[in-house]
């Protein structure tokens, strides 16, 4: 059922002739082509465009919602070269003039992205052309690496997508119904539940892939396309006569062993090595086996998905730094420190860079703080939104503790319950679980139990010396000593018994 208590999950990929992760983990292969509705939920929201190579396809556009008014549209570019970009449109208006930094902020500065071009320092043989990183400030993030193959001769991307515990409940399409079950895993939108992934995706594909009005400000529309009007997708995207292999069949064995070599590694799961095969067999491009996605395996954290693994370092985007790239620039944070790219405001300041201070109704009638606008964080023993009622506790907290809310009593060390009226032994570590609290930090060990707080185990006469008592009744016995208590000393006939002199 996963892990309530982490806000950030794990990342999901959806990479290559495309292997696809939904956010619940499950993971399968879908080679058909069009447009597909992917993910969709209130702050993250993208649709992709799968294009047709021979038997298998690729993600070839994405179109990607930026806050509440934005809109972000990739499409790569067939024919290409490798120092061709893809068409990247922000609102419509094409981005023709990437810097090798390019930053931009949305939603209230609570959503940052960075678009860096390829790096110097990646080797000839990695397919890398741009990388454009998504982060919000709440702690999902979205990758989108393009990549260019020149055995295809065109561009394909790759998406890395790391939700986070809010969105659950609240997403559907490709990417799933985030919830950690796995039995709607494969719901398509109409609510049905599909037998076979392939079904459940072609559930989600769009049959109108352009509109008026699309890839503009305040345009974006669950139901409908977000592409914009200029980026209409070519034959390989629409082919009639694609037919899609889920096999090697057909290829050479040779072929086969070839890239076999290229995948296999001891930092690849038996799952990805055979992604890697089939994707190096059907492009007969070994350089696949070079792209960001796989070779992240072999740095630190995956590089944060923000960056390329080159000799077992990670080469980052622009604005980022650290052994995993997990450090982003702020720029000046005036109360605050610089926390994954963003300000993170000491209480009593809000804003972009922390400069804002907080206002609260009455100043939190000075009996609090204000720890951000309209938040007070009230002092103990009062409460309320602005802090101007005093705590009241009906049965009182037995002079053990403080009353901080209505009916809720922080109790001193030593003592629990509601109205902290019993003992608890916390210094005794609550008797280790193994007796119960009698008295103030006094503990009742049950039988097999000893200690101040009962974390001994009790064993035959105390292993008589020539042992250490593990658990209750067991004795681990030093070298020439056996016994249930230790008490017996080996002997050795064989080997005159040592002559006296050793054990």
């Amino acid at each position: 059922m996963g892990w309530p208590f982490l806000r950030k999950r794990l990342p999901r990929r959806n990479w290559g002739d495309p292997h696809l992760a939904m956010l619940d983990g499950r993971s399968f292969d879908f080679f058909g082509i069009g447009q597909f509705w992917c993910c969709r939920s209130p702050f993250l929201a993208y649709q992709f465009r799968f294009f047709a190579f021979k038997r298998t396809s690729f993600i070839g556009a994405i179109a990607l919602k930026l806050g509440n008014t934005s809109v972000l549209t990739i499409n790569t570019k067939f024919p290409s070269t490798l120092t061709d970009l893809p068409v990247l449109r922000l609102n419509g208006n094409e981005l023709s003039n990437l810097n090798t930094e390019n930053k931009f902020k949305f939603h209230n500065d609570s959503l940052r992205l960075d678009i860096s071009l390829r790096a110097k320092e990646i080797s000839e043989d990695d397919p890398t052309i741009l990388f454009v990183s998504l982060k919000f400030s709440n702690g999902a993030s979205l990758s989108i690496v393009a990549l260019y193959s020149s055995k295809m001769k065109r561009q394909y991307l790759t998406l890395i997508t790391t939700p986070i515990n809010e969105m659950i409940n609240k997403t559907s399409g490709i990417c799933g119904y985030f919830n950690d079950g796995d039995s709607d895993d494969l719901m398509g939108p109409d609510g049905k539940n599909y037998t076979y992934p392939v079904q459940f995706v072609e559930s989600w594909k769009m049959k109108r892939t352009i509109r008026n009005g699309g890839g503009l400000p305040n345009s974006w529309s669950d139901p409908e396309s977000n592409f914009h009007e200029k980026n209409s997708m070519d034959k390989s995207y629409i082919d009639p006569t694609h037919k899609p292999l889920y096999s090697l069949n057909g290829f050479t064995q040779s072929d086969i062993n070839t890239a076999k070599e290229v995948c296999t590694s001891d930092r690849l799961s038996k799952e990805e090595i055979d992604q890697c095969i089939y994707d190096v067999v059907t492009t007969n491009d070994p350089n696949v086996r070079n792209q960001a996605v796989l070779k992240a395996n072999e740095c630190p954290e995956k590089c944060s998905n923000r960056g390329n693994c080159v000799g077992g370092k990670c080469v980052c985007i622009q604005s980022w730094s650290g052994e995993s790239c997990e450090i982003g620039e702020c720029g000046k944070c005036v109360n605050g420190n610089c926390s994954a790219g963003f300000c993170e405001c000491v209480p009593g300041f809000q804003g972009p860079t922390c400069e804002t201070a907080a206002i609260c109704e009455g100043n939190c009638s000075s009996k609090g703080e204000c720890v951000k606008s309209d938040v007070c964080k009230c002092d103990e023993g009062w409460t309320s939104k602005n802090c101007s009622e005093e705590a009241v506790c009906s049965e009182g907290c037995s002079d053990h503790g403080i009353c901080i809310d209505h009916d809720i009593c922080k109790c001193e060390i030593g003592y629990n319950g509601t109205n902290c009226a019993t003992f608890s032994c916390e210094v005794r570590g609550e008797c280790s679980q193994h007796g119960i609290c009698i008295a103030f930090d006094q503990c009742l060990c049950f039988k097999e139990w000893t200690g101040l707080s009962c974390s001994k185990p009790i064993c035959k006469n105390d292993c008589s010396g020539h042992g250490k008592c593990t658990e209750p009744g067991v004795c681990t016995c030093e070298d020439g000593y056996s016994g249930d208590d230790c008490g017996i000393l080996k002997e050795c006939p064989l080997m005159d018994n040592c002559n006296g002199r050793g054990m």
